[in-house]
């Protein structure tokens, strides 16, 4: 399914408007989260019994056993330059609207569906420790669910909230 644009009707609503925007690579910060994720994981769950986890699971925190201390410290400078270098957008918007998934939620028995194919758009707030919400904005031919991602400067959690609540009753889904 295609995520329609937001009408710039809603967004004057809303007192915003669209605008072109200079955005860092996010594919980049997804790099940079992979490293930190498997090796944080993997600090965590080392005191743990992992026999209840999933042969998958397992697999990624094995991997990152393995991640050097040398890349992880990089990740976490390039984490910190990629922080620096996205608080700029913060000078030119105020709340980013964005497509929560490059897909369409998957059906439960879907075994081609790729968590990290799934999180590639969501996943670098996290790694910047950006406030950001999913909210439902349609759905495709099918029937699934289509998500909406709002995304606000550190620290703006309750703007965010209000925003997600204001366009969830624009958008009427």
């Amino acid at each position: 399914g295609v995520l329609e644009p937001v009408s710039e009707s809603v967004l004057e609503a809303l007192g915003g408007a669209a605008a072109p925007l200079a955005f860092p690579d996010l594919d980049g910060i997804n790099d940079i989260g992979r490293i930190i994720l498997l090796a944080e994981a993997a600090a965590v769950y080392a005191r743990y019994d992992l026999a209840g986890i999933g042969k998958d699971v397992r697999a990624l925190l094995e991997e990152g056993r393995k991640v050097p201390a040398a890349a992880y410290r990089d990740a976490r400078r390039r984490q910190k330059a990629k922080q620096a270098e996205f608080a700029r957008v913060w000078e030119h918007a105020g709340l980013l609207l964005l497509p929560a998934t490059a897909m369409t939620a998957p059906r439960l028995d879907d075994r081609a569906f790729s968590r990290p194919a799934a999180t590639r758009l969501t996943r670098p707030f996290d790694v910047l420790g950006l406030p950001a919400i999913s909210i439902p904005c349609g759905a495709d031919a099918s029937g699934l669910p289509l998500g909406l991602q709002l995304v606000a400067p550190a620290f703006q959690e309750a703007r965010l909230l209000r925003a997600a609540a204001v366009l969830e009753r624009a958008l009427r889904f």
